[in-house]
């Protein structure tokens, strides 16, 4: 695919021509190839799409907007067209510019603009006085220029003829128009006249019997409002009866049920009061159990302690007596038996006996309970036995 540049040649000469191939630019850019390939199947808004897009990269490249212009006069989009041939006449290829310039005629010849395309045409031979198409555009757009000045002129002529004949008939149905006119409006002011009489005595009968209307209507709104009033009075005042009447049943409840409140609150601090009293009563006859008790215990405890000290002064006595009854034997003893006592280091059996028996009897009984030890209970072990 070859980048082409088509260039449009005289408008009535209905086929297209090519410009030169660009080979390199057609390389860099697929766009282009692609935007190239649908103008030449006459797919003329998708080329432009595709040249607007390669466009936006290569801003600087005269080629991509002179094919943008072509697209765009092929669309019938000719003021666009021209702009885009304008923008492509920074090149410096002479082939190219040349195009340009004719192009841009062609967009001024479609438009019918025939001045403008003629100067733009000969700048194209300017540049190359064999360019066969810029002479041809050439000469038919003198052509048609010039038919169209003898064509202005004979139609001025006859134009302005016309012109007096129109403006002197338009004159008299002017006048014609203006005398009916006045006629109609002279007759449309008695006409209104007598219609505003009308308007007005119907107006002021009409205002009569709206002023009739209004002051029966006033009087009956006034009678409405009265007994409105009456009734409203009425009716505030049996509300104002039954709120009373509400306030007082609900003054009665709540009294009642202040009443009903304060009579359980007095049994309850009367049941307190109860509950306490028994509390304390039963309170006090514990106290007076373990007083009582206590005493008991006291008592017990003197007794006991009596019983010791009567227990211990007759032992004692017995002691004493038992001592006094020893020392009297032992006073009585046979010299044989006195000088065998007397003897040191020897002591017979029934000395020893006396002995012991005399030291047991003085020991006191709490004191032997002091070092007395808990009976000792053996406990049953099972003894699991490996033989």
């Amino acid at each position: 695919m070859r980048f082409i540049a088509a260039s449009l040649f005289a408008l009535f000469l209905m086929y297209p021509h090519d410009a030169a191939a660009f080979d390199l630019f057609s390389r860099i850019m697929k766009t282009v190839e692609q935007g190239n390939k649908d103008y030449n199947e006459k797919h003329f808004d998708k080329a432009l799409d595709k040249y607007e897009k390669a466009e936006g990269r290569l801003q600087r490249e005269p080629r991509i907007h002179f094919n943008k212009g072509n697209a765009l006069y092929k669309l019938g989009r000719m003021k666009e067209a021209r702009e885009a041939y304008l923008r492509a006449m920074g090149t410096k290829d002479k082939a190219l510019k040349k195009k340009n310039y004719f192009n841009i005629g062609n967009t001024f010849f479609q438009e019918k603009n025939l001045q403008d395309a003629i100067t733009y045409y000969r700048r194209a031979l300017e540049m190359d006085p064999d360019f066969d198409d810029a002479r041809y555009n050439l000469e038919l757009a003198l052509k048609l220029l010039e038919q169209q000045k003898k064509n202005q002129s004979g139609d001025n002529s006859n134009k302005d003829q016309k012109n007096k004949k129109d403006q002197k008939n338009k004159d008299q149905k002017n006048k014609d128009q203006k005398d009916k006119d006045q006629k109609d409006k002279d007759q449309q002011n008695k006409d209104q006249q007598n219609k505003d009489q009308q308007n007005k005595d119907q107006q002021n009968k009409d205002q009569q019997n709206k002023d009739q209307q209004n002051k029966d209507q006033q009087n009956k709104d006034q009678q409405n409002k009265d007994q409105q009033n009456k009734d409203q009075q009425n009716k505030d005042q049996q509300n104002k009866d039954q709120q009373n009447k509400d306030q007082q049943n609900k003054n009665q409840q709540n009294k009642d049920q202040q009443n009903k409140d304060q009579q359980n609150k007095d049994q309850q601090n009367k049941d307190q009061q109860n509950k306490d009293q028994q509390n304390k009563d039963q309170q006090n006859k514990d106290q007076q159990n373990k007083d009582q008790q206590n005493k008991d215990q006291q008592n017990k405890d003197q007794q006991n302690k009596d019983q010791q000290n009567k227990d211990q002064q007759n032992k004692d006595q017995q002691n004493k007596d038992q001592q006094n009854k020893d020392q009297q034997n032992k006073n009585m003893l046979p010299s044989s038996a006195q000088a065998e006592k007397n003897k040191p280091g020897k002591l017979t059996k029934a000395q020893i006996m006396d002995l012991l028996k005399s030291e047991s009897q003085n020991e006191k009984p709490f004191q032997m309970q002091r070092f007395l030890l808990p009976q000792f209970k053996r406990k049953d072990r099972n003894i699991d036995k490996d033989w």
